[in-house]
């Protein structure tokens, strides 16, 4: 039984989406197909273009979207690839959406090695017939790679500690599952690995396989591109890229360049962690154009032309110089406090590390104690056995002239 779910926000995407009657629409992660019903159920005389660089999810999208095929057409891709197609190349794009990272279908099947639960086989390719996996990642990546996917990507502190100890396990040893990735983590952070920790290592080392980022920096601009002329509005739209709201630029040019309504991302389950979020795009100054809306941080829709209350210093109130000094006093206390804070994070941070050095060195004085003790056996043993087959059994050690020394073999 398929395990493709229902879009988490798909009513929320349709909304900014807006589809309309003769438009062509692409769908760049099609996977079960529910995003693309719903677009063609919202104007009966639109078509979509449905992309999924997984085979299981374009098989799965053609089952399901059989009673609509001849307004569907699908490409097995990535949908930084979408550019390529000749009918968007020769027509453009009337709006795209992309519903970014992992599905559940995909979790759900341990065959393809994303899961992190135990024993599975590490995989992560979105795409079956991409030549490197999680494996040959771990496998191949220098230490500076694999600590900076692990930073940038997992938002690891001890990224560095963490790519040390999988370069000195697979010098040994592959890793081959779940449970090997896991085991290095574990031994990186020094205690048990959360579910949470896990999540952001498996994820890093995801987009890394699958090159997420770099299909981003180079899909988002060639789409933005591709818009329709006659939908056109001046200036260049702008995203964010990131839960920390990092500027994700996704467009280059000078003003008139085109730009596509993007929804980016939706993000797929946990239901918890969705969101939408879609550029604004800027005309003349104006952060709303003129038919245009635009997304506030909770959500909130405000119509164009909306104008915000005028702050008391946009009416020229000033404050006084006491409260300029309190204000002063405070952020100087505040940044005194975050410095401590930070010192003694790192600090505490040495001293985990000196502990996992000084545990490691009795573990290896152990190893050696016990070595040691086993050569003492076999010396004493020596002396203990001698006056036995003497006494016992009337045993002595040869004296000189009863050894015989036979010849060597020719050629030995």
């Amino acid at each position: 039984m398929s395990t493709y779910h229902e879009p988490v926000l798909g009513a929320e995407a349709l909304d900014l989406l807006d589809p309309r009657d003769g438009g062509l629409y692409l769908d760049g992660t099609v996977g079960g197909g529910g995003h693309t019903r719903m677009i063609l159920g919202r104007c009966p005389d639109c078509r979509v273009l449905a992309v999924d660089r997984d085979p299981d999810a374009i098989a799965e999208a053609r089952a399901r979207l059989a009673d609509v095929a001849d307004r569907v057409r699908f490409l097995e891709a990535g949908f930084d690839r979408a550019a390529d197609d000749v009918e968007v190349r020769a027509r453009g794009l009337d709006g795209a959406l992309l519903d970014l990272g992992v599905s559940s279908h995909q979790l759900d099947q341990e065959g393809r090695g994303f899961a992190f639960r135990r024993g599975v086989r590490l995989d992560m390719r979105m795409s079956p017939s991409a030549v490197t996996d999680a494996r040959r990642f771990l496998a191949e990546s220098p230490e500076e790679e694999l600590a900076r996917v692990f930073r940038e990507y997992g938002e690891e502190p001890r990224a560095r500690r963490l790519a040390r100890e999988i370069v000195k396990r697979r010098a040994t040893e592959a890793l081959e599952t779940s449970d090997d990735l896991v085991a290095a983590l574990t031994v990186s952070l020094g205690r048990t690995a959360t579910v949470r920790d896990k999540a952001r290592i498996f994820q890093a080392v995801r987009i890394a396989v699958n090159e997420e980022m770099e299909a981003l920096e180079s899909g988002l601009p060639a789409i933005l591109l591709l818009r329709r002329a006659e939908d056109c509005e001046p200036g260049g739209p702008e995203g964010r890229s990131g839960d920390r709201g990092d500027r994700l630029p996704l467009a280059r040019g000078s003003p008139g360049q085109a730009g596509v309504p993007l929804v980016e991302p939706v993000v797929r389950v946990p239901a918890r962690a969705a969101r939408v979020r879609v550029p604004r795009e800027v005309a003349g100054g104006d952060a709303h154009p003129a038919g245009g809306a635009a997304v506030g941080r909770r959500g909130r829709t405000e119509p164009a032309g909306a104008q915000r209350a005028p702050s008391r210093l946009a009416e020229g109130s000033v404050m006084d110089a006491g409260t300029v000094g309190r204000v002063a006093i405070t952020i100087a206390v505040l940044i005194v406090s975050l410095g401590l804070v930070t010192w003694r994070q790192s600090r505490a941070l040495e001293a985990y590390g000196q502990l996992a050095e000084l545990r490691r060195q009795v573990a290896v004085a152990q190893a050696e104690r016990i070595d040691l003790e086993r050569t003492i056996l076999v010396l004493e043993s020596r002396g203990r056995v001698v006056p036995v087959a003497q006494s016992r059994l009337g045993m002595h050690l040869p004296v000189a002239s009863e050894q015989v020394f036979l010849p060597a073999e020719p050629g030995s």
